[in-house]
């Protein structure tokens, strides 16, 4: 349809294509989780194949990251934010905010099969949810914003949409952290978007691979999933402490951007294409 587009219009394009489906996808009665986790995947396959008509050749695909598997990155981004939100719960248990109650089963099973359990979810949220997500936003948008913005805009940027993106299903829909207050809710998920972005598309661009930022992302929502099911909250705070977009897990996820910014302003690393 378009063949032409500067890199910024593409990317501004797909962001208003990525809210009018967050929005319609939010009032879609009974709507779920995954559903609206797809959406920044369905709005780059929008872009690919009929706004500019890129997913004709290898190379529009290609820019997408999924050739690569970054598979020395995959500890790191197992492990940094699964630590991230183990520590925002300990934190909120060493405060008194929440206390510990050990279900007698996890997601219906027996605890011995705890590890297969959670690696089956992990491994799915790989595949599916997460990577619904980071297909469009780390996969598609994100090496559009560098090669018109500079990486460092980008990454913020990026993460900002991603925030922002949150809203719609938290205001229209009751299925997205329906404990919080709705418009708390709503700042603390664009802040610690806002600098998570940087640490997952830190680790984007250098691993040239988005299942660096599916495993990452995946790893943040599983540990997330189990300790919110044994956290028993005696405070009100322990929402705003603990948590996927808890105090705690912003100020880590900032030490962290502002670690990645140091290390960018010493290698002249304003990325301008990405090497796929």
């Amino acid at each position: 349809m378009f063949s032409n587009l500067h890199n910024q219009t593409k990317a501004l394009i797909y962001t208003a294509i990525v809210f009018i489906l967050a929005i319609g996808v939010s009032i879609v009665p009974n709507t779920n989780s995954l559903l609206y986790m797809l959406t920044p995947t369905a709005a780059a396959l929008i872009m690919l194949l009929i706004v500019t008509r890129d997913g004709r050749s290898r190379s529009g695909w290609a820019a997408l990251g999924l050739r690569k598997c970054g598979f020395k990155w995959w500890l790191l981004c197992t492990m940094v934010p699964a630590v991230i939100v183990a520590l925002s719960y300990g934190f909120a248990w060493g405060v008194g905010a929440l206390v510990i109650d050990v279900p007698p089963t996890y997601a219906g099973y027996d605890w011995t099969a705890f590890p297969i359990v959670v690696a089956i979810q992990f491994v799915s949220a790989v595949l599916t949810s997460s990577l619904g997500e980071e297909l469009g936003w780390r996969g598609y948008l994100l090496p559009l914003l560098v090669n018109s913005l500079g990486e460092r805009k980008a990454l913020f940027a990026t993460g900002l949409i991603h925030g922002l993106w949150h809203i719609p299903i938290i205001l229209l829909s009751p299925i997205y952290h329906q404990d919080q207050n709705p418009f708390l809710a709503c700042l603390f998920i664009v802040v610690s978007c806002l600098f998570l972005g940087p640490v997952i598309g830190y680790i984007r661009l250098r691993s040239s691979s988005v299942w660096t930022a599916s495993i990452f992302h995946s790893a943040h929502n599983v540990m997330w999933s189990v300790l919110r099911g044994m956290a028993v909250p005696t405070s009100g705070i322990a929402l705003y402490v603990a948590g996927d977009n808890s105090i705690v897990v912003i100020l880590c996820y900032m030490l962290l951007t502002v670690w990645g910014m140091k290390r960018l302003s010493h290698q002249d690393a304003d990325v301008r294409s990405i090497n796929t």
